[in-house]
């Protein structure tokens, strides 16, 4: 089970075989697309706009729109920025650092990578919602 943090490095993962839509659970995305106007059209607005990014050149565009609608659909997309004000105007940076956090919760230990990873399972559960307390 995975998290992803970044949508527009996730989704050529998953197309190319990287990484099975069934194995995640959540993506954590920077983007701010609404869904108001319905999901196709979130799809699309995603598609397009991730489409200039390097991880995306030459890659099959309808395989990208099946896995954000997939996703999508299934509300495995996690918006933050989505109806603060002016994030839409504001410039997006291209994610950095993982791409991909596995989900196997494990007790915190002196390991600094251990670490981190328990801290980043642990926020993620508390922006997913999961209402697990720690």
């Amino acid at each position: 089970m995975k998290i992803g943090s970044s949508l527009s490095r996730c989704v050529p993962d998953i197309v190319n075989g990287k990484v099975s839509l069934n194995e995640i659970v959540l993506i954590i995305s920077g983007t701010a697309f609404p869904l108001d106007q319905g999901v196709i059209n979130f799809v699309d607005d995603v598609v397009s706009y991730h489409s200039k990014y390097p991880d995306w050149v030459d890659i099959d565009l309808d395989a990208c729109r099946h896995a954000v609608l997939v996703l999508v659909s299934s509300g495995r997309i996690y918006q933050p920025r989505l109806g603060v004000p002016n994030q839409e105007e504001e410039g997006r940076n291209y994610a950095t650092g993982p791409t991909w956090y596995d989900l196997t919760p494990s007790p915190p230990t002196d390991h600094p990578l251990v670490e981190d990873a328990w801290q980043q399972y642990r926020t993620a559960v508390v922006m997913s919602g999961a209402g697990l307390r720690w």
